[in-house]
């Protein structure tokens, strides 16, 4: 994680954070990130986060931290966000985007575990997986090619437990999420309703087959549940 009071320091680009000094920040367009994200999803093996301030066109570092999980022969890899950073930011701005890189198949399939910076950590898959992944899994594979185009069962609890926290210091944040993979992005919003959702510190489902799909011709897809949103947007139309 970051240093305390660590400096907000810029940078020209994204990249894959390694400070933790000092907080790295870009000003960039939404083209111009979109072009580097690519480069570091078709590169990288390792998630990674960024949050966008849209009225700024500023870009700040919170992916401070990272491992490598293994579970039986397979590898994934998670990046953990500074919740410190991301609470100065809400506190600051009204409206937040949250972008996750979901590396490449490609780049994931060149993992060589004796050669990871990272040693891996065993983990049972109870630590990371519930009653609810593997209906959520299958449901989103009946219109999703690949699981690195959609926001996993893991990555809609963090982002239901940030829009929570976020939402806690700043009532009027617009708070959204984007997962970008080499073949487009998924953008997915957390609703206000789904707030009164979790009891006991659990989420239930907020993508059920009870949602309405809309698909296009273009490859685009529309899913529209009562507590949460996604919208997918392929590569070729950013």
């Amino acid at each position: 994680m970051f240093a305390p009071n660590a400096p907000f320091i810029k940078h020209d680009n994204l990249f894959l954070n390694n400070y933790s000094s000092h907080v790295p920040y870009a000003e960039l367009s939404e083209k111009e990130a979109s072009q580097q994200i690519l480069q570091l999803l078709s590169n990288s093996i390792f998630e990674e986060s960024w949050m966008q301030v849209p009225e700024l066109t500023q870009w700040y570092a919170i992916g401070a931290d990272r491992a490598v999980f293994q579970d039986g022969k397979s590898y994934f890899m998670a990046v953990f966000s500074d919740q410190t950073i991301e609470n100065k930011l809400a506190e600051t701005y009204d409206v937040l985007v949250r972008h996750h890189f979901h590396p490449s198949e490609i780049a994931k399939s060149r993992i060589n575990p004796e050669k990871l910076p990272y040693k891996p950590k065993h983990i049972p898959r109870s630590s990371y997986t519930d009653e609810y992944s593997e209906p959520y899994k299958q449901f989103m594979s009946s219109f999703f090619k690949r699981n690195s185009d959609h926001p996993s069962r893991g990555d809609f609890i963090d982002a239901f437990q940030t829009f929570k926290r976020l939402k806690a210091i700043n009532p009027e944040l617009d708070f959204s999420e984007k997962v970008h993979s080499t073949y487009g992005e998924a953008t997915y919003r957390i609703h206000n309703s789904a707030l009164k959702l979790a009891v006991n510190g659990r989420v239930p489902p907020l993508i059920t087959p009870a949602a309405k799909i809309t698909k296009r011709p273009s490859e685009m897809i529309f899913i529209e549940d009562e507590h949460a949103s996604i919208t997918y947007t392929p590569r070729w139309l950013l």
